[in-house]
């Protein structure tokens, strides 16, 4: 995976209190589904990833859910949510939190790994368009053989420009929009994907 090509995230990962709002918001919706999910794929699983994971209150929720044996390893990319999410988890055996980001600490993952199970939740959405493929192709790979990847994520092909007096959209809001459809339609069916080939045919340029 590509380490010289990075963007900030969309939302700011500091412990501020509109990001603390938010992810506790998240939590708080999401949770029940996301732990549904997961406990449907942990029977059997012994070594257990979770990429993006704030605060911690997911994975603390997790750890619970796993074999006592299991080891779950929770990891993000700012060092004070990795610090909520240790705290979060001491008490839990076999459950540590680490900082490491993706995809620029790639070796790091890579030497944690393999893994049973990997679960993200609205990680890669953050994640710059081109370098989606490549990151899941990397995720894949650090995976055993009949393991399971289980990720939560903004669907952008819903996402539809309008103009603010009903006029036609300008092109670039037309292409965008067929852009997000094409990648995610790929990401979601694990096919090869040239975005460069696929923006040219979009755009028609």
């Amino acid at each position: 995976v590509s380490q010289s090509r990075y963007s900030e995230y969309m939302f700011s990962n500091v412990s501020t209190t509109h990001e603390a709002d938010r992810l506790r918001l998240l939590n708080e919706s999401h949770n029940p589904y996301t732990l549904s999910y997961f406990s449907a794929a942990l029977p059997g699983k012994k070594k257990i990833l979770e990429i993006g994971c704030g605060d911690g209150t997911l994975a603390a929720a997790m750890a619970l859910k796993k074999d006592p044996e299991a080891l779950l390893i929770a990891v993000d990319r700012e060092i004070a949510q990795v610090n909520s999410a240790a705290q979060k988890l001491k008490s839990t055996q076999n459950a540590c939190a680490m900082q490491a980001d993706i995809p620029k600490d790639a070796s790091r993952l890579v030497e944690l790994g393999p893994f049973d199970l990997i679960y993200c939740r609205w990680v890669i959405c953050h994640v710059p368009f081109t370098e989606q493929v490549e990151v899941l192709r990397f995720l894949f790979s650090l995976l055993t053989p009949g393991s399971v990847y289980l990720m939560e994520d903004c669907n952008n092909s819903v996402v539809k420009f309008h103009t603010k007096d009903g006029s036609p959209n300008p092109q670039y809001a037309d292409d965008a929009t067929r852009y997000f459809q094409v990648v995610y339609d790929a990401i979601s069916k694990r096919k090869n994907l040239n975005l460069k080939r696929t923006l040219a045919i979009v755009t028609g340029k």
